[in-house]
């Protein structure tokens, strides 16, 4: 099957107490980044860097006291770190970077009312800009800007429709996703909506990329996808802190868990164009990851790495490299902080993938001697958004080896092909009597 797997980054528990934490990758090299808030040093920010062995310190720690949902980010021009975070005294932003030497004010004291939310930093293409977001207590989403060339810049407020409850994901530069609960026409009802907005177009639902609205609904927060119209989001639609987990393509429902804890993460990794979601199961409390294929609309569970979500302050980050497409989890551990990576193998995009059960090489599909030893893995992990057809094989292929439930999934226009001794190079050279390719339910023989 795929090798994916977890790994510890690093050593566990290497952090000083913390209360909260954000991570980051380098987007060149891939090293992982940390900011940790320290209880013990009156919530103030400590910042830390992987360097292949070990967690080393960056720069000293910062100056203010009383910080709050931090976030952390490299700048793609020069590899400079960036942090931002709230105060607790007087909800104000204030942004730092690193210079090689220490860290020096991008601003600080932007006096936006921020509420307990979490802060998000992007940068433009070029890393010549940089906007922070974060929720302010008028439930609106603000942005501070910063020309980081000229020290220029501009707050931005998304005003979409005001006096309503508003959560968001500032997920890309010029893009955000958002939800918004809002009383109903009827008595007591409660309706939301979610959706996927430029920043700074309109604010009506024209003005949005794609928007849908679910009545008796109740979306309390909001994870989505770049550039594109899927969303996760938690629906207490009862008003009891009991949530459901629903996952939306456009206005398709995919998915949806009973879960715990308020923990909700949902991004793509470049390495499989597989979606991974993030949870906490409501039964177990487990923390739960599972990814998912667009292309052919299936769920996979990935391996559990053990944690219980209802520890006193339990807390944990998740995001996805660009550089590397591997998935990094920050998570309190005894107090402090761990991270572990789980390994995204790159899938070959190619308009055609082999399969031969009998194959020995590298099993990435890209020829006959790498072929796919197992169509059900070929469709659930190697086909990719470019494939248009699957080369097979002689022999007899069964979706699982025992499981009568699964089947072959292929929910696109996909040809498959078989009839091939595992040589050919046209679909004219096949020997379909000499070479049977046969798909079977028949797992006992």
């Amino acid at each position: 099957s795929f090798a994916q797997n977890w790994s510890q980054v690093g050593a566990a528990q290497f952090s000083n107490f913390a209360i909260d934490g954000a991570i980051t990758t380098n987007p060149t090299t891939s090293e992982a980044y940390v900011a940790i808030i320290e209880p013990l040093n009156s919530n103030k920010i400590s910042v830390q860097k992987f360097d292949g062995t070990n967690w080393v310190a960056v720069g000293s720690i910062l100056p203010d006291a009383n910080t709050a949902n931090p976030a952390i980010k490299v700048n793609p021009l020069n590899n400079e770190l960036v942090v931002a975070f709230r105060s607790t005294v007087n909800s104000s932003m204030y942004a730092y970077k690193f210079n090689g030497t220490a860290w020096v004010p991008i601003f600080t004291d932007i006096a936006i009312g921020l509420s307990n939310h979490r802060l998000q930093i992007q940068f433009n293409a070029p890393g010549t800009v940089i906007r922070v977001a974060g929720r302010r207590i008028d439930k609106r989403l603000a942005i501070v800007e910063k020309n980081l060339s000229n020290g220029t810049g501009q707050n931005r407020i998304e005003d979409i429709v005001t006096n309503k409850d508003y959560n968001y994901d500032f997920n890309s530069f010029g893009e955000y996703h958002a939800v918004r609960t809002y009383a109903g026409n009827y008595y007591q009802q409660i309706d939301s909506w979610a959706g996927r907005k430029n920043l700074g177009s309109g604010t009506s639902y024209s003005d949005f990329n794609y928007v849908f609205g679910k009545t008796s609904a109740n979306f309390k927060t909001i994870a989505g996808i770049s550039g594109k119209n899927y969303i996760s989001t938690l629906n207490d639609f009862n008003f009891t802190g009991e949530d459901k987990l629903e996952v939306y393509n456009d206005n398709t429902l995919v998915k949806t868990e009973d879960v715990a804890n308020n923990i909700i993460q949902f991004r793509e990794s470049s390495n499989d164009e597989k979606l991974y979601l993030m949870y906490a199961e409501k039964t177990t409390n487990n923390l739960v990851f599972e990814n998912y294929k667009p292309l052919s609309n299936t769920w996979t569970s990935l391996p559990s790495i053990g944690l219980k979500t209802n520890t006193t302050d339990f807390f944990t980050k998740m995001m996805i490299s660009k550089n590397d497409g591997n998935m990094y989890v920050l998570y309190m551990d005894g107090g402090k902080v761990s991270v572990k990576k789980y390994s995204i193998p790159v899938i070959v995009f190619s308009p055609r993938l082999f399969v031969d059960k009998n194959a020995t090489g590298n099993n990435d599909g890209s020829s006959w001697a790498n072929a796919i030893p197992s169509l059900a893995d070929a469709l659930e992990n190697n086909v990719s958004s470019i494939t248009t057809e699957i080369w097979i094989a002689k022999g007899t292929y069964t979706p699982d080896a025992s499981d009568r439930k699964k089947s072959f999934s292929i929910n696109r226009d996909l040809k498959i092909y078989g009839g091939f001794a595992g040589t050919e190079t046209t679909l004219a050279q096949r020997d379909i009597l000499a070479n049977p390719t046969i798909l079977s339910g028949d797992l006992n023989n």
